[in-house]
């Protein structure tokens, strides 16, 4: 009896023994399993380095990535090349225009008295001789004294007299050539017969500063010579 005791308690332990020999040997091999799994789940989450073509050209970049890689960056230190807008010629400034004085239609040799006053001086004159019975003309000429200059706006007119042997087309001459410190104003006659003659009238002119314009009233004359006709 006591023999058969110690044989079943002897396969009992051979029988544990076993049992955690296969337990161990099915541990080590799920072990082995995770690891296979885990080698296998990291293999496939790498991607594969792209593999270049032995003998293949490579691609030409398309001109707007050329251009863009070319271009440096803005905010970079940089600042782009960008062309100067041409510059336009700035306008000079334009010099004062003043107005031509008039040219006197006669020489001054035969020259009436003048008449002065603040600002101006006026006088008739005419050529040293005329022919009888030609239609003719003489001249009044009114002259600005700085810084007066003569009225452009105003309406100059001379109102002829009447005298022996002068016969006139009108006889209220209108307007005047005007200058900026000289006009004139031509006065168209006719002498019907030879001698000494007197033409005559009242002129209306006006000369002005920047503050002040003053209209006057003057008489002129001038004495000329006509000779007959040939």
């Amino acid at each position: 009896m006591q023999q058969r005791s110690q044989a079943r308690s002897a396969n009992t332990d051979h029988e544990r023994c076993r049992d955690r020999t296969l337990v161990s040997d099915m541990k080590n091999q799920t072990t082995i399993g995770l690891l296979l799994l885990a080698t296998l789940a990291g293999a496939c989450n790498s991607k594969p380095a792209p593999s270049e073509t032995v003998g293949a050209e490579p691609q030409a970049a398309k001109p707007e990535q050329a251009a863009a890689k070319a271009q440096p960056a803005v905010g970079a230190g940089y600042e782009l090349d960008r062309p100067e807008a041409p510059k336009q010629a700035e306008p000079s400034a334009a010099a004062p225009v003043e107005k031509a004085a008039a040219k006197p239609v006669h020489a001054s040799a035969n020259q009436g008295p003048a008449a002065t006053g603040e600002g101006f001086s006026v006088h008739m004159q005419a050529a040293s001789s005329y022919v009888a019975g030609k239609p003719s003309q003489a001249e009044v000429v009114l002259s600005a004294q700085a810084p007066f200059h003569c009225n452009e706006k105003y309406p100059y007119k001379l109102a002829l007299e009447a005298s022996p042997g002068i016969s006139y087309p009108e006889q209220t001459v209108r307007g005047m050539s005007i200058g900026q410190q000289t006009s004139t104003m031509a006065v168209p006659f006719t002498a019907s017969s030879p001698g000494k003659h007197t033409l005559s009238g009242q002129l209306s002119f006006s000369v002005c500063t920047d503050d002040k314009c003053l209209v006057e009233k003057q008489k002129v004359s001038v004495t000329i010579d006509v000779k007959g006709a040939s």
